[in-house]
């Protein structure tokens, strides 16, 4: 499982069910982690009341230097995990892995910014859906036999 979220950064491939078995468990852990954290400094009293500048102020009273440097670490993880499963994806459809996860990752992110979050977030979402629903090895060429 490591080596499928963390490793074959430049080769390795993943088709449609363990793609999607993956992405779900990133997302699942990611939010049980968030909440887990909320839970622990006593500030999901503030997130389901209050409001975002409550809720950063209780995060911030809560969170000593060490713990949000572990929580910025953790994020990273779980970003790179989830670029290196679309780009596992992406190669395994016929498209370059690496430069097609950049270009996704910055298309929603333009989109975020000119448009707004909701747009860049249901771009993201429709990505997602292709990737699963696309079957492995529909975009590569064709090669043709010479003889």
């Amino acid at each position: 499982m490591l080596q499928a979220l963390w490793g074959e950064i430049k080769t390795g491939r993943l088709q449609r069910l363990p793609y999607l078995g993956y992405f779900a468990l990133l997302n699942v852990s990611g939010v049980l982690l968030f909440a887990g954290l909320l839970m622990s400094i006593d500030a999901e009293q503030s997130m389901l009341d209050g409001t975002m500048e409550q809720l950063q102020a209780s995060a911030a009273e809560g969170l000593s230097m060490p713990a949000a440097l572990l929580g910025a670490i953790l994020m990273l993880l779980f970003l790179f995990a989830s670029l290196n499963i679309m780009a596992k994806r992406l190669r395994d459809i016929g498209l370059p892995g690496w430069w097609s996860t950049l270009g996704v990752a910055l298309g929603g992110a333009l989109l975020a910014y000119l448009l707004s979050e909701p747009f860049g977030s249901a771009f993201q979402s429709l990505v997602m859906l292709a990737l699963f629903l696309i079957p492995s090895g529909s975009l590569k060429k064709q090669q043709t036999l010479s003889g």
